[in-house]
């Protein structure tokens, strides 16, 4: 009888849930425990990463400007860019609004 893709993949995810465990009990290098157990570091990476995805670095940090400091923020045409959760991208270009970009933080931020 042929397994299901979900059974396959739910398969896989076991098998590398323990290689996971035991990489984290062993103290070894990600490098030296694929080598160890003839492991495909990339694979490995990979499953690492879906059970520990990364975390967002990004924050928001709330920075009052003047009116003369608004113009004056892209130099040269070159847009700011804001990320948020990781998720939302924003382009800033010379001569925003700052009072819409604030509109659009608190609608994302409700997300």
């Amino acid at each position: 009888m042929e397994k299901t893709r979900a059974a396959e993949r739910e398969e896989k995810r076991r098998f590398w849930e323990e290689h996971l465990e035991r990489w984290e009990a062993s103290g070894n290098s990600q490098n030296a425990y694929c080598r160890q157990n003839n492991l495909r570091l990339n694979r490995f990476i990979y499953w690492k990463k879906e059970r520990f995805p990364p975390k967002s670095t990004v924050s928001l940090v709330e920075w009052p400007l003047q009116r003369q400091e608004v113009a004056s923020f892209a130099p040269f045409g070159t847009p700011l860019c804001v990320v948020m959760d990781g998720r939302y991208r924003i382009e800033i270009q010379k001569g925003f609004d700052p009072s819409l970009l604030d509109s659009v933080i608190r609608v994302l931020k409700g997300l």
